[in-house]
Parts: C-alpha cells; structure tokens; sequence
C-alpha cells in the first residue's frame, strides 16, 4: 500500500514537471522600442471582466517576468502553490465516474468522457475547486456532453492537453471562462448553432486547433478567446458580429486571412498581435478606431484597406509590419499614435490626410524605405523620433505656412545624409536654419537644403501631334491634378506662350479649344 502510495506521488510531480503550458506560458514577440507599447507582457485575464455575483472566480494562468534574453515562460508561484496542493493526476485512468451538482460523468478507459444531465455546469477555478473528471485529465482524450447541458462551465476541460474531440449539442449556449485552456491537442471541435458566448480565453492556447466557424448568435468575440492558437489557419465569423475584443487572435500564425463582418464596429487593442502569416485584411466602414498593436508583428502584412471612417490609428498599431510597402491614411484620421509604423521597413509610400493634427512618439521610426513624406498644413505637432533612423528620406515636403511643433530635438534624427526640406513660397521667415536645426541630424547640416516650392501647379513641356485642322494629341505633365487646356494655332503662326506656373491665365476668347 506504502509502495502504491510512492508511486502515484512520483508520477504525479514527474507528470506536472512535464506539463508544459502553451500559450499562457510563452512571452510575446516584441519589436518594440523599449519604454514604448511595443513590450507585451503574457496575456493576463482582463482585470475589467470579474465574475457576476454567485458565479466561482475563474481560472488565472499567468507567467512571471523574465529577464533579458530569458527564454519560454514559467508559472507564477501562486499556480505553483496550488499545483503543489492539488489532488494527484491520475496519468491512466481506469474507468472513473461522479456526480456534481445536476450533472453525472464517466470517463471510460478508452479516454472518453461523457456528461450528462440538464442545465447549467459548475464554474470551476484553480484555488479553490478542478473539475472532478480533472483529476483524470491526462486520459481524456474525446468529449461527448449530453443534450440536456445548457452551458459548459468556466475552466471545465482546463489543460486537458490529451483531449482531441468535442462533441458539443445544441442545448449548449454558453461556454465559460478558460473552459478550455491549454488544450493543447484539442482539433475538433463544432460550435454549436444557438451559442450565444463564449468567455474569454476560452479557446488560449489549442495549439493544434486548425479551423473553426463561430455561429450567427454570437456578436462579439471576448479577450483572448483564440490566444496562441499556433495552429489557426481559417475562422468563419457571424454576419452580425460587433466587435473583437483584446488579444482575441493573439498569434495566431497560421492565420494567413480572415473576413471582417460589415457590422464590425469594434477591434481592440492586440487583437491580432503576432498573426505572422495574415497577408492582408479590409477593416469595415464601421470602425472608426483601431487599438493599440492591433497588427503589430503582422510580418506578412502587405495590404491593408482602412475603412473610410477611419478617426484615428492607436499606438503600435503596425509596429514590425515589415512587408507592407504602402498604405492611404482616410481623409477622416487626425491622429496616428505613438510608433505606430515603427520599423515598418518596406514602406516607400505613405499617403497622409489632409485633416491629419498630431503625428505620434516614433510614428515612423525605422522605416528605412521611406524616400519622401509630406506633412498636411493642419499637422500642429510632430512627436519626438516621428521619422528616426528613416535613413533613405531625402525629401520632406511640408505643406502649412507655419511648421508645426517638434516634441524633442530629434523628430528627423538619422535621415539621409543628404536631402532637401520643402515649404510654402513667402513661408521664409518660419522655415529657417533655426528651426530646422531643431529637427535633429543630419538636417542641421549644411548638406539639408531649405528651398521654397509654389503653391499653383507646376506644369511642365509635353508633346503635341496635330490629328487635324482642329484636333490633336497631347501629353502634359503637371504637379497637381485638374482640368487643363490646350491651344491650336495654324501652321508658321508663333507658338502662344504656355503659362509654366498654373496660375490660370485665360486663353483668347474665340480660340479654339479642347479639354
């Protein structure tokens, strides 16, 4: 009996010595500048969704801070303390069975579990009461709850790491909290039609959990309901989805696209932080922000359409988006946040909206392709390290009369080392060396050139051939779109003087011509 005794003791600390926890075990994957929202600490239960009244307190997974160059993750020495303390794991289960509260189990010893019963589950949690089929967790290996179950328990099938298949009937409408954390095998699984929730971190860290589709009756999809599910290649989301919640598809790198909903009105911060594999997405017309590191680390990114109503872009949006190459800011944005584009190194062209008031800390930072930026005259302030280390822009084209405010002395610190810095003709006396001598190196030297532009179009020679007595085809190159015309004069007649500046002079009244 002593021997017996020994064993299962041995087993069990040899058993929680190999559990290793997936997702909420492993620390993001972080570009970022120090200090900025770059540094992502592993995913916490959301401080601002606490259990209502009469409901167990949910499970709590967490990991301690490592130090630099420290790899993986370890339990926080709460979770250690109540592994420690917990009932032993029965790593073989022989046939097992119980009852709790409304519901009855048997697990058999093939790995299957079934449940029945009617109504709701327990709330489980981890300091003060497991599942009592957990105590078998390791020898579930399928699922199978009864049609009389309304709703699957919060933690209910916590680290069932051997489990495979659900089966799930359409009584249920509500999974809990964490019901299936780290269930790092769990690959089957149908949701079924009359959900209506699913709580958050439901789903963190099913590694192998490859696709899924989320009913109609579903509107928002909760915190870290698909963190770290590694394995994530296609979700099918409801029509009237409303909103993503925080770190909701948390990398999920196997996530190459995804369709929005036309009802989406919401995507909060981190939603899609670390989707390594997501090559482009369209963003609704309905949201009218994007959270903080929404799209961070999104490496594969190349093509993002932002939706017309677009007010404003949060802080790290796209850091270490590294193959997007172009992007068209809505007309609607006035600000962008806090290194949101940092090292967003294939970045050639960005086009700014002319509302736009306030660039952010970093906005810009490391994107080392960007050749030419022009600020809209309605920008009043420019963040510290807006265009840092942008090491190929020779060319900054600013559009108001007055230059906007630099937060620092290093806004264009580490641009080429050679380039030319645009503003309004008759705007002299505000662009001078003084200022741009604020702007960091190298625009202090002398190699940054100061220069005045025109306001008009600039119109430049282009070519004609006459097509008839009345007719011809022309080419014209000018630096502004609109409406230009040309005149046809007769054969040895002197040329008309084409006005180069755009001002508008009027052609002879009586003259033929097109547009």
């Amino acid at each position: 009996m002593c021997s017996k005794k020994v064993l299962a003791l041995a087993l069990t600390v040899a058993l929680l010595l190999t559990l290793t926890p997936v997702s909420a075990l492993a620390l993001s994957e972080t570009e970022g500048a120090s200090g900025t929202t770059g540094a992502e600490e592993p995913f916490p239960c959301p401080p601002e969704e606490t259990a209502a009244a009469g409901e167990d307190e949910v499970l709590s997974l967490q990991t301690e801070e490592l130090e630099d160059g420290e790899e993986g993750g370890v339990l926080t020495s709460a979770t250690q303390s109540f592994l420690a303390a917990a009932e032993p794991i029965v790593p073989f289960a022989e046939e097992a069975s119980g009852a709790d509260g409304n519901i009855a189990w048997s697990l058999e010893d093939t790995g299957l579990l079934t449940i029945t019963g009617t109504g709701s589950m327990n709330n489980y949690n981890t300091s003060t009461n497991l599942a009592p089929w957990l105590t078998y967790r390791n020898s579930i290996i399928t699922v199978n709850i009864g049609s009389g179950i309304t709703s699957i328990g919060s933690g209910a099938f916590y680290w069932c790491s051997n489990l495979t298949t659900v089966t799930i009937p359409n009584s249920v409408t509500s999974i809990g909290v964490q019901a299936f954390l780290i269930c790092s095998s769990l690959f089957n699984i149908t949701l079924p039609s009359y959900l209506t929730s699913i709580g958050y971190n439901a789903f963190n860290g099913c590694t192998a959990l490859a696709s899924i589709t989320i009913p109609g009756g579903i509107t928002s999809i909760s915190s870290g309901v698909f963190y770290d599910c590694r394995s994530l290649a296609s979700i099918t989301l409801p029509s009237d989805l409303a909103s993503i919640d925080s770190q909701a598809f948390y990398n999920c790198w196997s996530l190459a696209s995804i369709t929005l909903p036309s009802d989406l009105t919401s995507i909060d911060d981190r939603a899609f932080f670390g989707c390594t594999s997501l090559a482009s997405i369209t963003i609704p017309d309905g949201i009218t922000s994007i959270g903080d590191n929404t799209f961070q680390n999104c490496k594969s990114l190349a093509s993002i359409t932002l939706p017309s109503d677009l007010a404003s872009i949060g802080n790290g949006t796209f850091i270490g988006c590294t193959s997007l190459a172009s992007i068209t800011i809505p007309d609607e944005v006035t600000s962008i946040g806090d290194y949101a584009f940092e090292d967003c190194e294939s970045l050639t062209s960005i086009t700014l909206p002319s509302d736009l008031a306030s660039i952010g800390e970093g906005a810009f930072k490391e994107c080392e392709s960007l050749v030419s930026i022009t600020i809209p005259d309605e920008v009043t302030s420019i963040g510290n390290y807006a265009f840092k280390d942008c090491s190929n822009l020779n060319r900054i084209v600013f559009e108001g009369t007055a230059p906007p405010t630099t937060n620092g002395d290093a806004a264009f610190d580490g641009v080429a080392s050679a380039g030319t810095l645009y503003f309004p003709q008759d705007s002299e006396a505000n662009y001078n060396d003084a200022w741009k001598n604020t702007l960091g190196e190298p625009l202090a030297s002398s190699s940054w050139a100061l220069a005045a532009y025109s306001t008009s179009p600039q119109l430049s020679s282009g070519t004609a051939t006459r097509t008839s007595a009345t007719g011809a085809n022309v080419s014209i190159q000018s630096t502004e779109t609109g409406e230009y015309y040309y005149q046809l004069v007769a054969d040895g007649d002197a040329e008309p003087v084409v006005d180069t500046t755009g001002a508008g002079v009027a052609i002879a009244a009586g003259v033929d011509t097109s547009a």
